[in-house]
């Protein structure tokens, strides 16, 4: 037993022989058997070593123990030279040698050193043959490049702790021979220069959390370089800390690497490299880890040596994100919760998707990839494959599209998850699922999640184009909001999207109820639209509110069924014309020029309609005794109504004939008019927002006809026998009088043109009119033709009509090619209660040539009808 005690001083001077080991050590303790040194002061040799312990007769048997205690220094050549059946070295010192801080070639070699203990060597701080435990938690440095010597060697079987604290350096921080076993578990630092492990045989690495290995070339397993060495079975990997440099696997036939912490590359940007040879690779990827590089399986790794490697499988659990390349495995599996990101290329004969989250950003290359029942796949990226879902397939990561090359198979229990938002242009875009082979959808679901908060009015996309065709439908289609309905439309290679808000969309905008019918039509369409119809859906869909209501209003085409409006006004008024055109018991020809406007402030689902015409009638009047009369006429009408909220309108041309009579009968008159009108419509509307403007031509045959009753009833202009009377004051004629006015009007149908799917088709219809009118008319006469004066005729007349029959029309229409959704058209409505006033001023300018002129009015609670007129009359 040798006990240096603190501040002990052992010094020998010896000499290197020919092979340059000394010859001699400070402590020689050759073929002694159970040796204890302890030292807490100084052994130190010069060209010596400081302690050497052997046999000279390899049958027999020694042992060694060393403790260098804390602050005490062993050094030498060597520091510590044994070659002994068991070496214990416990250091808390500094073991420091000129060519190696502890050689040692033993069955059994445990070296512990503790915090602040420090082993250097120029050449390895260790070299150790044999069965070996090492425990680290000081600071171990040595290595020769110039040598190819690492910090430490090690040849045998055995375990290195380098723990928390611990640290490990040189060129080469640690080698070992490719026969033994050699377990290295790291939790400190283990940094060199070129190579940080490079362990051969049954090695296993396990790098713990806070555990760093640093170098260049991170961890090499390697083979043996003995022919006749056994195959090496399998090289472990377990990392929870970080390594930078990369993982090379040159050997084993079956390679594992479980990864959980952080994996730098090499300089050829490699993270992991698998052994050609392996017949197994296993890489577990945890949940977190991070790989700063590529993972390759072998050297060969295209698809054909992928699919020969059935056993080589890369499982990634949890969720991460990894964005460099992976290939040559025969699977990628992702298992457990999380999501993984994969934004570089990936190639493996096939991609399992089992559970949780992969999102593919990158490239898969492969034969299929199958998106288990528990798995979703989302992201922008490209399977150069197929693509198997009995799970979840959610294209993009907003907003995006997933590319297939291969086929595409959605199973009964796949969902296909699709985004839609607002494009910031008024329409809406959608997730994209891009196959380059067939698709086929053999049920399951399709579901349509709003990706900003938006719901579109009325959405129109694609969703999957297949170029080789599409096959099957979706089992359900499910929206995330209330009264969001999801319509699939299905046309060889491609199956497009529509979606209708049937609760927030154009009914909610919508303001007259003929706008809402509009509106529910389109709703309807809005699920099945293709081509011009899809376009103007979506054009509707991209107005703002204000010009979306009004669009609503402009394809109900209210114009037409308010248009009789206009009609009943212009044959009344022809017929007003002529029923006035002479006298009874005269012979005589007229002419009349008219003007009309009016306008309906119409009800909220109609709107405003306003009109204006002109026209011209002439007649020929009969004497029939001398105090009948028949006539004949005929005229012309030119009109436009317009909408006064909207850029529509209908230009109007009548032709009218009629006869007309009077005949007294006792202390009344009797007369009656008849006329047939002929109109032919020009109809024009322009729809706000689109661009659009639809034309529509269209007849109709009216009937007018009217008779009266009335009686004279003369009030003289003054009293008789006063001065009034003697001087000759006119007298007044009042004349009650009793009307009944029938009217009825046939339209066609029309059909408009120019507008694509916004032109309408209008079925015609029937309206018939019956006013009751009662009203007085005061007249009278100034100047006296026989004495060749003018005789002025002034009239006024008051009364009121009440109308018995129709007083609006409501119409059915439907859009052009889509008679199986029709709807009502309300027209603007007439008041039942229509007050008259009228005014007439008559001038005899010549014998038998009568000039007149007149303003009539009716007013009632939806409007008003205002006429002029001028005429001339010659009689005989």
């Amino acid at each position: 037993m040798v006990d240096n005690r603190a501040g002990g001083v052992m010094i020998r001077t010896g000499a290197r022989g020919e092979d340059g080991k000394p010859d001699s050590a400070v402590i020689d303790l050759l073929d002694v058997d159970g040796a204890v040194v302890t030292n807490a002061g100084l052994i130190a040799g010069n060209d010596a070593d400081g302690i050497d312990a052997g046999l000279s007769d390899e049958s027999a048997w020694a042992s060694l123990e060393v403790a260098n205690l804390s602050g005490a220094r062993i050094a030498g050549v060597t520091a510590i030279d044994a070659e002994v059946d068991t070496l214990d070295v416990d250091n808390a010192g500094f073991l420091t040698g000129e060519d190696y801080g502890v050689y040692a070639t033993a069955d059994d070699v445990s070296i512990v050193n503790r915090a602040g203990g420090e082993i250097t060597g120029g050449i390895s701080a260790i070299d150790v043959e044999g069965g070996f435990d090492i425990q680290n938690a000081g600071a171990i440095s040595g290595g020769n490049d110039e040598r190819h010597a690492p910090a430490m060697f090690l040849i045998g079987d055995g375990t290195l702790t380098n723990a928390a604290g611990g640290r490990i350096t040189g060129g080469v921080a640690i080698s070992s021979d490719a026969d033994g076993l050699v377990d290295v578990v790291n939790a400190g630092v283990i940094e060199a220069e070129r190579l940080a492990i490079q362990v051969g045989g049954e090695a296993s690495v396990e790098n713990q959390a806070g555990g760093l290995i640093s170098a260049a070339l991170g961890i090499v397993f390697t083979s043996s370089i003995d022919p006749d060495a056994l195959p090496i079975d399998t090289p472990t990997l377990v990392n929870r800390g970080e390594i930078r440099g990369g993982v090379i696997y040159d050997a084993g036939m079956v390679n594992i690497a479980d990864i959980g912490g952080r994996l730098g590359a090499n300089e050829e940007g490699w993270a992991l490299t698998f052994s050609e040879d392996a017949d197994e690779r296993w890489l577990t990827v945890r949940d977190g880890a991070v790989i700063d590089g590529d993972v390759l399986a072998g050297e060969t790794n295209d698809l054909n040596a992928a699919r020969d490697r059935e056993d080589s499988v890369a499982t990634f659990e949890g969720g991460g994100s990894f964005t460099h390349d992976l290939s040559g495995f025969g699977l990628i599996e992702k298992e457990g919760a999380g999501t993984w990101r994969f934004s570089g290329n990936l190639l493996a004969a096939a991609f399992d998707v089992n559970e949780g989250g992969v999102r593919l950003d990158g490239r898969f290359t492969g034969d299929e990839m199958t998106v288990g029942t528990g798995g979703t796949l989302s992201g922008n990226g490209t399977i150069e494959g197929d693509l198997v879902s009995e799970g979840r397939v959610a294209p993009g990561n907003s907003i995006g599209t997933i590319t297939v090359t291969g086929d595409f198979t959605q199973t009964a229990t796949g969902t296909l998850a699709m985004e839609y938002a607002a494009d910031g242009a008024g329409g809406t875009v959608t997730d994209r699922l891009v196959v380059g082979g067939a698709a086929t959808i053999e049920g399951g679901t399709l579901s349509l999640t709003s990706f900003d908060g938006s719901t579109p009015r009325y959405a129109s996309t694609e969703l999957i184009t297949a170029t080789d065709g599409i096959t099957g439908t979706f089992d359900t289609v499910e929206t995330d909001r209330a009264g969001l309905v999801g319509r699939l439309l299905a046309d060889g290679d491609v199956i497009s999207l529509r979606l209708v808000d049937t609760e927030n969309g154009f009914r909610a905008l919508a303001t007259t109820r003929n706008a809402r019918n509009v509106a529910t039509v389109l709703e309807t369409q809005g699920l099945t639209a293709t081509g011009d119809r899809d376009q103007l859906l979506s054009e509707l869909a991209a107005l703002g509110d204000a010009d979306a209501a009004a669009a609503l209003g402009d394809l109900a085409g209210s114009e037409y069924a308010g248009h009789w409006r206009y009609l009943r006004g212009a044959g009344r008024a022809f017929i007003d014309g002529a029923a006035n055109a002479g006298h009874a018991g005269h012979r005589g020809a007229w002419i009349t020029g008219f003007g009309n406007t009016g306008r309906t402030s119409g009800e909220d689902d109609a709107g405003d309609l306003r009109w204006r015409s002109a026209g011209t009638a002439v007649g020929i009047d009969f004497a029939v005794g001398e105090t009948a009369r028949l006539g004949i006429a005929a005229g012309v009408t030119d009109g436009r109504t317009t909408a006064r909220s909207r850029d529509a309108g209908i230009d109007t041309t009548g032709w009218h004939i009629g006869a007309y009579g009077a005949v007294p009968a006792g202390p009344v008159t009797l007369d009656a008019v008849v006329a047939y009108t002929r109109s032919s419509s020009d109809a024009d509307r322009s729809i706000t927002g689109t661009g659009r403007t639809a034309r529509g031509s269209f007849d109709t045959d009216q009937v007018t006809a009217a008779i009266g009753v009335s009686t004279d009833l003369v009030v003289p202009g003054a009293k008789p026998g006063t001065p009034e009377a003697a001087a000759g004051a006119p007298s007044w004629t009042v004349t009650p009088m009793l009307r009944l006015i029938y009217d009825r009007q046939k339209s066609d149908d029309v059909t408009e043109t120019g507008a694509g799917a916004a032109a309408l088709v209008v079925q015609g219809g029937t309206v018939e009119g019956l006013e009751a009118f009662a009203g007085v008319r005061f007249s009278t006469a100034y100047g006296d033709a026989a004495k060749g004066e003018t005789v002025i005729r002034p009239s006024f007349t008051l009364g009121i009509g009440q109308e018995l029959l129709d007083r609006d029309q409501t119409l059915t229409a439907h859009f052009a090619g889509d008679p199986a959704n029709p709807f009502q058209v309300d027209g603007v409505s007439q008041g039942r209660t229509t007050g008259r006033i009228g005014a007439a001023v008559e001038a005899d300018v010549a014998p038998g040539v009568t000039l007149g002129v007149g303003y009539a009015g009716a007013i009632d609670e939806t409007g008003g009808d205002h006429r002029l007129t001028a005429g001339l009359r010659f009689s005989w």
